[in-house]
């Protein structure tokens, strides 16, 4: 996750719950934060220095109305469950992890809490690759790749669209893209977990959608859509 996309996710993890926050008095918050690094990595003490600044500039003040519980894991699984199992216990409002190896566990300690994890980068990096493989496929000639998002406001929903110009996806794939562990990538390089989380986290934790539309060789348009108040199932 690059330095901007954690900016993104830090304002989001204050910003999406900010209004059922408010309607709850002003008693003090607590965020979880579980991380796939060690406490010395100099590039997530970097994103935890931009993440705590961007609460401040969203009105959240460490020790005045907000709490910020840092628990750092290895690749280590039974370490990653024992980080998760002890943020729960602490009952955050809401917790903020990132990597694939850290939601599994995250999932199986907790359905009540709140989860902020940056599932838009991995339709956004599909699509990259889409366009680019297309425009190699294509030798670099008339066709040009293109890759939007955009968002609608349908009221009390708000609708998310990524869509891409490139390959496009087969129906056997579209089928199974959601599935756990379920990948097309080579070995090594996708563990197949991105979809299924983004799906897990969007339609079973705070009853979204996610639906794909597709035509091979021609496009692929992924549309979110997530209730404008804060529900969490």
């Amino acid at each position: 996750m690059t330095r901007r996309e954690f900016i993104t996710i830090a304002g989001a993890v204050v910003a999406w719950p900010l209004a059922a926050w408010g309607q709850q008095g002003e008693r003090m918050r607590r965020i979880g934060v579980l991380l796939p690094a060690t406490a010395d990595d100099a590039v997530f003490q970097v994103r935890i220095g931009v993440f705590l600044q961007a609460l401040a500039l969203l009105g959240w003040t460490i020790g005045r109305n907000v709490r910020v519980d840092i628990r750092w894991a290895t690749a280590n699984v039974n370490e990653i469950r024992r980080h998760a199992a002890e943020l729960v216990a602490l009952m955050p409002d809401v917790i903020l992890a990132t990597g694939d190896s850290i939601m599994p566990p995250l999932l199986q300690a907790t359905r009540t809490v709140p989860i902020v994890f940056p599932v838009v980068v991995d339709p956004v990096a599909n699509g990259y690759v889409a366009a680019s493989k297309r425009l190699t496929e294509a030798n670099f000639g008339d066709y040009e790749p293109t890759l939007s998002a955009s968002t609608k406001d349908l009221g009390d929903r708000v609708e998310i669209t990524i869509r891409d110009n490139g390959t496009g996806i087969s129906p056997d794939v579209k089928e199974k893209m959601f599935n756990p562990f379920f990948t097309t990538k080579p070995t090594g390089e996708g563990t197949g977990l991105g979809l299924s989380i983004s799906h897990d986290i969007i339609v079973k934790q705070h009853a979204g959608s996610i639906e794909v539309d597709t035509q091979p060789g021609e496009f692929t348009e992924i549309r979110v859509i997530l209730p404008r108040d804060a529900v969490f199932v």
